[in-house]
């Protein structure tokens, strides 16, 4: 029996690509040299992506009895074997690739006349096969600490992500309690507001009833909502200077206690004794704090200037000055309210330009023009002034 050496040409790139995956491979057995006028080439085979091994099975005709098996010389993870691990028959020849290693065909053209014989091609195969081994644990390392740091980072991202939601809502959670408070105290209020209306018009009611026959000529109530809406537009302005309130000629108190409901420093004035104790016993049903005094809203101390004032038939310019029972002076507030007779809105002017400090508020109550608001002028007019 004629032995004839084969060779294998390798038309492609390595078995196994760098992902793992089996490469797509095609070789070529010739005999060496070509008889009965071959063309040398005796069959082809491809590995395909999906196949991890092949069976040659298909040295056909007479070369197949004539030919003993060929060695192929083995790179690192190629293996020559039988179909099912069995030794290679007559024209049987199988490959089994390790898929964890990239491999290639190196040269061959070497016989052997024993199934089973493995050898590396050369030296530089092992050495080949030894680098090719540390750049994979060096892959693979490398891979490993990607890996981790990886999931290092998507940890303290979560972290992040996870604190960023719980600020949020704890942010949220805080407006929402804040915004449901002042809900409330705006509700609280508003029926603090309608309760104490509805008193304060019953006893004022009652209060005329009884003296329809002795009445009191110069009282005549506000209007409590709209004096309680400039105050609050007032209260939010940057006009105010401070916090503390005086009404003059108070009467029943209801604009004062509407100033402390929105949390002013309140005080009210009256002349008449009676309106006084009606104020006072309509603010502690209510335990609105507020201060009320007996007595001229005119500063005292300066009878001159009292006599000078303007003649009206309701402003009593006479009479002991307030201000000493309250422990305080015109000019420590900030805002003060009145509701003018007509034509006594330049007198009380008069008096609040004269007394009140630099900065403070006058609103005046005027039945055509509803509220005006003046303000006494600063040596130095700040933002924001009145003009």
């Amino acid at each position: 029996m004629t032995t004839l050496p084969l060779r294998v040409r390798v038309e492609s790139g390595p078995l196994i690509d760098s992902s793992g995956m089996m490469a797509e491979l095609s070789f070529d057995v010739w005999l060496d040299p070509p008889r009965h006028g071959s063309s040398g080439k005796l069959f082809r085979r491809e590995f395909l992506p999906e196949v991890d091994h092949i069976e040659t099975r298909e040295l056909a005709g007479w070369i197949a009895t004539h030919l003993r098996p060929a060695m192929l010389v083995a790179a690192p993870g190629l293996r020559w074997v039988g179909p099912e691990g069995q030794p290679p028959a007559w024209g049987d020849l199988a490959a089994i690739v390790d898929r964890e290693l990239a491999s290639r065909l190196f040269e061959v053209g070497l016989r052997c006349d024993r199934v089973g014989e493995f050898e590396f091609a050369s030296d530089g195969a092992r050495r080949a096969r030894e680098e090719l081994e540390r750049h994979r644990c060096e892959e693979s390392a490398a891979q490993r600490r990607i890996d981790r740091l990886r999931r290092q980072g998507d940890e303290a991202i979560a972290r992040e992500r996870a604190r960023a939601e719980v600020d949020r809502a704890t942010r949220e959670s805080r407006l929402a309690r804040i915004r449901a408070e002042q809900e409330l105290a705006r509700e609280e209020r508003a029926i603090r507001f309608s309760a104490l209306l509805e008193e304060a018009a019953a006893r004022i009611d009652e209060f005329v009833r009884v003296r329809r026959h002795d009445p009191i000529h110069s009282y005549v109530s506000s209007d409590f909502p709209l004096v309680y809406r400039g105050l609050r537009r007032l209260l939010e302005s940057p006009y105010l200077t401070g916090d503390r309130f005086c009404e003059w000629g108070s009467g029943f108190g209801v604009v004062a206690d509407l100033a402390a409901f929105l949390d002013f420093e309140s005080f009210g004035i009256e002349i008449e004794p009676e309106l006084v104790t009606e104020a006072e016993e309509l603010a502690a049903s209510f335990e609105i704090p507020v201060r009320f005094a007996c007595g001229n809203f005119i500063p005292g101390g300066d009878d001159n200037y009292r006599e000078n004032l303007g003649p009206s038939p309701y402003l009593e310019v006479t009479g002991e000055s307030a201000y000493e029972d309250l422990g305080l002076d015109l000019e420590d507030f900030d805002l003060v309210f009145a509701y003018p007779w007509p034509g006594e809105e330049r007198t009380l002017s008069d008096i609040f330009e004269h007394y009140a400090a630099p900065g403070a508020l006058l609103v005046l109550h005027s039945g055509l023009e509803g509220l005006i608001v003046k303000r006494k002028p600063t040596l130095e007019r700040a933002r924001g002034d009145l003009p």
